[in-house]
């Protein structure tokens, strides 16, 4: 027998062009698919960097409002989607950018200190009333001379 197993019989009925164009085909489709699936791995790589690089910058250039004293209320940002607090040690919003919550903070004083200490970039759950999906979160503790804010 020449095709092997029965269930594949039927692809040695078919002309060598029928046959070469199936192979091709299968080839093609693996390839796109296997292309695809690589773009989408590296532009989500590149999309998270360049989100995380924008948090970072938000960061430095909050902590240098707070700083010189100089922090307005509402925060400006970088666009709409940007969510920026400053919380005193107490828990209590100082201020917030336009689209955060100006009275409670995103996260409970715990988690905040938490994460101020660890000085690196976290992933928080967004399941609050108005938040989809999760959020990429980076505290800063800085000394604004009356008080520690984060």
């Amino acid at each position: 027998m020449i095709g092997g197993h029965r269930a594949y019989r039927w692809i040695w009925r078919l002309s060598l062009r029928a046959r070469l164009t199936l192979l091709a085909t299968a080839v093609l489709a693996v390839g796109l698919g296997a292309g695809g699936s690589l773009l989408v791995i590296t532009v989500s790589a590149a999309l998270f960097t360049s989100v995380d690089s924008s948090v970072m910058q938000t960061s430095q250039d909050v902590v240098t409002l707070v700083k010189t004293k100089q922090l307005p209320n509402p925060v400006p940002t970088a666009g709409p989607a940007q969510l920026v607090q400053v919380v005193n040690a107490r828990g209590g919003v100082l201020s917030a950018s336009a689209a955060a919550d100006q009275v409670v903070p995103m996260m409970p004083l715990g988690q905040l200190t938490a994460a101020a200490n660890q000085g690196k970039l976290m992933v928080i759950a967004g399941e609050e009333p108005g938040r989809e999906g999760p959020l990429r979160v980076f505290v800063s503790k800085v000394d604004a001379g009356g008080g520690v804010a984060t």
